[in-house]
């Protein structure tokens, strides 16, 4: 017994320390991936045409980010031959042997594609912070596509949870737009039109909630392991967008947004990656900080709860308005910490981390209403927040929280 009990406590630590490595992990890489990013959209290379121009190449960003998925499924594919040579007997129920239809991850993959380009315009127009902390808004649309096409109901505390966030999200758009209005004249703004970056970062998780429901309705009942999944659809991704790179090459910009003469030129986008080395391993590391991020949400999701993953990415959202603060590129405005905290709260609110006033639940009892418990609230958010699914049942789904 006691040698047992020693290889238990072994095997415990061992997975703590793994859990530990995964968080730093997770919360390093998926903070880098949003500042690589901005990063990338301040350097100035030559292009094409021999001059030095800034970096801005939202469509080829995301098909860089595109190629790192789809090297997901290259490593689920190494996994699956190290664990068949190294196991002789696998429980069938743990295979990924569903039969299903690559092509079901065509839609997702179009969304996903849709949103991140959205999302990259954005980020070429607003800070950083502000980008991490609108990304929390995808809980709201998440839960009105579920409610409307799942038919999925909801607690009223959870649409006051949203009513929360929402606000939160209307308070740093207000934040941006006193900025952009230059109302102080010690914090002037780098960034083109941070209210419309705003507005492209909202849209952007329009989309993402998008593809989450999709993927709630059509692809959650199948066996599909996180790597396999992430690696199809970025396939599908890379393909729809290697070919999107060469019809946007020949269709001139319908916005003042992008500078020059093409949608996206991405000639002159590798000719610029290749005249500035910083900017090259900007690029190439926002996809390596992306693939290590996605392979530690997984570990996050089947060893830790919902919970911690919640805490985690509030911790991303911070570390990027720490350093983005650090490195002057934007200024502290109080309205933005404010809205911060108000979406913070609202999402714990939503995952009943934390309950409305003391004593609530004992009050509402008596008046004739049943305060969910733990277990009843995670079953109820599952369609709604893909952050709360169980260590059993972790799919593809929980990892597109990681996505940028």
């Amino acid at each position: 017994r006691g040698l047992t009990r020693a290889r238990q406590e072994t095997s415990s630590d061992m997975v703590e320390k793994k859990v530990i490595i995964a968080v730093a992990v997770f919360l390093v890489t998926g903070t880098a991936t949003t500042l690589l990013t901005k990063f990338s959209n301040q350097q100035e290379s030559v292009g094409i045409n021999q001059e030095s121009h800034p970096f801005q190449h939202p469509f080829l960003q995301c098909w860089g980010l595109s190629v790192g998925e789809a090297s997901c499924f290259i490593l689920f594919l190494l996994s699956n031959a190290f664990k068949k040579r190294k196991e002789t007997h696998e429980d069938p129920k743990k295979n990924d042997c569903s039969s299903f239809s690559p092509f079901l991850f065509i839609p997702a993959a179009m969304l996903h594609l849709t949103s991140r380009i959205l999302i990259f315009i954005g980020l070429l127009l607003t800070s950083a912070s502000s980008f991490q902390m609108l990304s929390g808004c995808n809980l709201i649309f998440t839960c009105i596509f579920s409610r409307i096409f799942l038919k999925k109901s909801l607690p009223w505390y959870k649409w006051f949870a949203i009513f929360v966030i929402t606000s939160g999200v209307v308070i740093v758009g207000v934040a941006d737009l006193l900025l952009e209005k230059g109302n102080d004249s010690t914090c002037v703004s780098e960034d083109k039109d941070p209210v419309l970056g705003d507005a492209f970062v909202v849209m952007g998780m329009l989309f993402w909630a998008g593809q989450m429901t999709y993927e709630e309705k059509f692809v959650k009942k199948f066996n599909i392991k996180p790597l396999n999944a992430v690696g199809l659809e970025g396939s599908f991704a890379l393909s729809i967008l290697t070919a999107l790179l060469v019809i946007l090459y020949f269709i001139p910009p319908y916005f003042n947004i992008l500078d020059g003469d093409r949608m996206e030129d991405a000639l002159d986008g590798f000719v610029q990656l290749g005249n500035n080395p910083t900017l090259l391993v900007s690029f190439i590391g926002t996809t390596l900080a992306l693939c290590c991020s996605l392979i530690a949400g997984v570990s996050i999701t089947r060893n830790l709860s919902a919970i911690h993953r919640i805490i985690i990415d509030s911790g991303r959202s911070i570390a990027v308005w720490a350093a983005s603060l650090a490195l002057g590129w934007q200024c502290f405005m109080w309205l933005q910490i404010l809205g911060f905290l108000v979406m913070s709260v609202g999402v714990l609110i939503f995952n009943n981390i934390l309950i409305i006033g003391p004593g609530n639940p004992a009050l509402l009892q008596k008046c004739g209403y049943s305060w969910p418990t733990n277990s009843e609230a995670v079953s109820a958010s599952q369609p709604a927040n893909t952050l709360t699914r169980g260590k059993e049942n972790s799919s593809f789904v929980d990892i597109e929280e990681e996505k940028l």
